[in-house]
C-alpha cells in the first residue's frame, strides 16, 4: 500500500506513559513503513517523573493540538508545511487521524476531506465519563463520528458506541504489542528493582498508570496480606495510591516501555487487578498483550475486552483473584512453552497486524472518496467540473 503523511490527534505527547501508548505504537509502526507523521498531543505530561524520553526520527514532527488546528486551518499542504514536513510526494496518502473528540476538529476535518484527505476517528476510551471530565461533549463526538470517513475503536463496547452514535459502521482496532521488543527468546538480566531472586520467593507483576480509580487496591490489599510468601510488584508513576498495603508490595517506581520486558522475563504471574465500571469495560489492556508476548500468564478482570485472548483466566473478587494466582503460581510454565506461547502473541496481535488493517481500511475510504469527488484528488475540477 502507498504511505503517506498522517497527522495522529493523540490525548498525550509521545513520550508520556514511558512511550508505550497507544498512538505512540501507532506512530512508530507508521514510520517504520515509509509514513510522515504529524504527532499532535492536546495534554501535557502529568507523570512526576521525567524520563528523558526523546523520539526524533526523519518523518516525525511534534505539536500541540492548538498549533496543529491553526495550521490545517490554512487547508492541507500550506499547513503540513508550516508543521515542519517538506512537501509530500504526489502518489501519497493524506491522513487525519483524532483520536480524542475536541471542538473545532469536525469542521476541520470535513475541510480536509473536501481536499482529499481521508478522515479517521479513533475511538479510544469512553470519554463520557471521569476520563472525558471537563472537556468531553457528547454532541461533539457524535458531529466527529458523522464527519469522518473511516471509525475505529480499540474495545467492542466502544465499537458499538461509535457506530450507535455515527449511525456508520466502526472497526474494532484493539490494542497490541511491539513484537520486536517483547520477545521472550531474547536474554535479559534481572532488574535490580525487583525482589532478591535468592530468597526464591514467586512475584505477581503489574505494570501501567497507578493513580486511575480503576485500579483495586482494596482487592489488592486483601490478596497480597493474605499470600506474605509472594511479592506483589507494581511498576508505574507512583504517587501514594494503596496506602497501609503489607510489605510484600513493591514499587519501583515508573520505567520507560523498552524496560519493561526484563521486568517480565524475571517474574512469574501476572494480573490485572482492576474494578469492573464503564471505563474499564470499554478498556483493550495494552499491557496485556505485552505479558502474553512474553509468555507469562494473566489474571484480569471480568471484562469483554479479555474475551478470547489464550492465556487470560478472568475472574472477580478476592477470592477469585486469589484462586487464580494460587493456580497460575503453583503450575509455572517451563521455558520452552512461554517462548512458544509469546512467539504466537506476537505473530498475531503485533502492531504490524493492527496497521495493516488500518491502511487497508485507509486505502478503502480512498478509494471511495475518491468515486465520490470523481477522481480529482484535491475536491472538484477545474471550474468546477469533475474529472
Amino acid at each position: 500500500m502507498p504511505t503517506g503523511t498522517i497527522l495522529l490527534l493523540s490525548a498525550n505527547p509521545m513520550h508520556d506513559t514511558g512511550g508505550g501508548q497507544r498512538s505512540a505504537q501507532q506512530a512508530l509502526e507508521l514510520l517504520d513503513r515509509g509514513w510522515r507523521v504529524v504527532f499532535a498531543a492536546h495534554g501535557e505530561v502529568t507523570e512526576s517523573v521525567d524520563l528523558g524520553l526523546v523520539y526524533d526520527r526523519p518523518g516525525l514532527v511534534h505539536c500541540g493540538e492548538s498549533e496543529a488546528r491553526a495550521a490545517l486551518g490554512l487547508g492541507w499542504r500550506r499547513g503540513i508545511a508550516q508543521l515542519g514536513l517538506p512537501p509530500e510526494t504526489p502518489h501519497g496518502r493524506a491522513v487525519a487521524l483524532a483520536q480524542l473528540p475536541l471542538p473545532g476538529w469536525p469542521r476541520l476535518l470535513r475541510r480536509l476531506a473536501r481536499e482529499g484527505v481521508v478522515t479517521v476517528y479513533d475511538c479510544v476510551d469512553r470519554w463520557e465519563g471521569p476520563l472525558g471530565y471537563g472537556w468531553y461533549r457528547r454532541d461533539v463526538e457524535t458531529k466527529l463520528s458523522r464527519t469522518v470517513a473511516l471509525r475505529t475503536a480499540s474495545a467492542p463496547a466502544l465499537t458499538r458506541h461509535l457506530s450507535e452514535i455515527s449511525r456508520r459502521p466502526a472497526h474494532l482496532l484493539p490494542n497490541a504489542v511491539n513484537p520486536a521488543l517483547f520477545d521472550p527468546r531474547t536474554a535479559r538480566d534481572r532488574p535490580s528493582e525487583l525482589p532478591a531472586a535468592d530468597e526464591g520467593r514467586p512475584i505477581v507483576y503489574y505494570h501501567g498508570a497507578l493513580w486511575g480509580h480503576w485500579m483495586d487496591w482494596e482487592l489488592i490489599r486483601a490478596v497480597a496480606t493474605a499470600r506474605p510468601e509472594v511479592d506483589f510488584v507494581f511498576v508505574g508513576d507512583h504517587q501514594g495510591e494503596g496506602e497501609g498495603l503489607p510489605a510484600n508490595c513493591h514499587f519501583p517506581g515508573l520505567r520507560p516501555q523498552s524496560a519493561l520486558p526484563a521486568f517480565l522475563a524475571h517474574v512469574d504471574v501476572t494480573w490485572l487487578p482492576w474494578s469492573v465500571d464503564e471505563v474499564t469495560r470499554a478498556t483493550s489492556p495494552l499491557k496485556v498483550f505485552e505479558y502474553r508476548a512474553m509468555g507469562l500468564p494473566v489474571v484480569g478482570p471480568e471484562i469483554e475486552p479479555l474475551d478470547g485472548i489464550d492465556g487470560v483466566v478472568r475472574t472477580r473478587g478476592v477470592e477469585g483473584f486469589g484462586a487464580a494466582l494460587d493456580a497460575a503460581l503453583a503450575h509455572p510454565a517451563s521455558v520452552e512453552e512461554r517462548r512458544r506461547a509469546g512467539d504466537r502473541v506476537r505473530a498475531s496481535e503485533g502492531w504490524g497486524a493492527r496497521i495493516d488493517l488500518l491502511e487497508r481500511w485507509i486505502g478503502e475510504a480512498d478509494s471511495a472518496g475518491r468515486a465520490r469527488r470523481g477522481f480529482w484528488p484535491f475536491g472538484p475540477g477545474p471550474f468546477g467540473l469533475r474529472e
